[in-house]
C-alpha cells in the first residue's frame, strides 16, 4: 500500500482507485487480450500500451510470463509505434528476455535473462527519472530516462499476465513507490 493510501485509510477515508489494464484500442493487431485485459498474447513483434499514463510520481507493477518466445516489457510514449516491441521504438525502453536492455533499438545494458514463470517487476520513478526492472525481486535494470508521459508496454511473441495493483503483488513494491498503476 502506498503512503498516500495508508494516510487516507488512517483518516477513515474510503479510497477508490481505477487501476490500469492493457488497452484493447491501443495495441498492434498481433496482440490478443484476455483475462479482463490483463493477459496479453503476442504472435509477432507487436506491443500494447496500458490504459493509464503517468508523467510524475513513482509507480510499480508486475508481469508474469507464461509462454515461450520472445518477451519484452517496459515503457513507451503515446507516439511510439506498436508494431514493434518495447525497446525498439525511439521513446520506449524494454527489458527483453534475452537479458538486453534496449532503447531506440539500441543495446544499452545487460541484465539477467528471464523465462516462463519469472516475475518482472517494473518500478517507474518519474520524479527521479529512472526505470528499474526486477527479476523475481532482484534488481536487474536501473536506467536513467528522459522526462515525459509514459505508458506501461509489453509485447513480442509471448503470453504474460500483468498485475497493475488491483490484486496482491507477488513481491513488495520498492519503498516509496505506489502499489500499482492507477488514477
Amino acid at each position: 500500500m502506498s503512503a498516500i493510501q495508508q494516510m487516507m485509510m488512517a483518516k477513515g477515508s474510503v479510497v477508490s482507485f481505477t487501476y490500469a489494464t492493457w488497452n484493447p484500442a491501443d495495441k498492434d493487431s498481433t496482440i490478443t487480450l484476455s483475462g479482463g485485459n490483463l493477459t496479453s498474447t503476442g504472435s509477432a513483434n507487436g506491443a500494447v500500451r496500458s490504459t493509464i499514463s503517468k508523467s510524475s510520481g513513482k509507480w510499480y507493477w508486475e508481469n508474469t510470463f507464461t509462454s515461450t518466445g520472445g518477451m519484452s516489457t517496459g515503457i513507451c510514449f503515446s507516439t511510439d509505434t506498436l508494431t514493434l516491441f518495447p525497446g525498439i521504438p525511439a521513446n520506449s525502453w524494454g527489458y527483453i528476455n534475452n537479458g538486453s536492455i534496449q532503447n531506440n533499438a539500441t543495446f544499452i545494458n545487460a541484465a539477467a535473462t528471464y523465462t516462463n514463470g519469472d516475475v518482472i517487476g517494473i518500478a517507474l520513478d518519474l520524479d527521479g527519472l529512472t526505470l528499474k526492472c526486477y527479476k523475481n525481486n532482484t534488481l536487474q535494470v536501473n536506467e536513467t530516462i528522459p522526462s515525459g508521459t509514459y505508458f506501461a508496454a509489453i509485447g513480442y511473441s509471448s503470453t504474460a499476465t500483468t498485475n497493475f495493483g488491483a490484486s496482491t503483488f507477488v513481491y513488495t513494491p520498492p519503498a516509496g513507490y505506489n502499489s500499482g498503476l492507477y488514477t
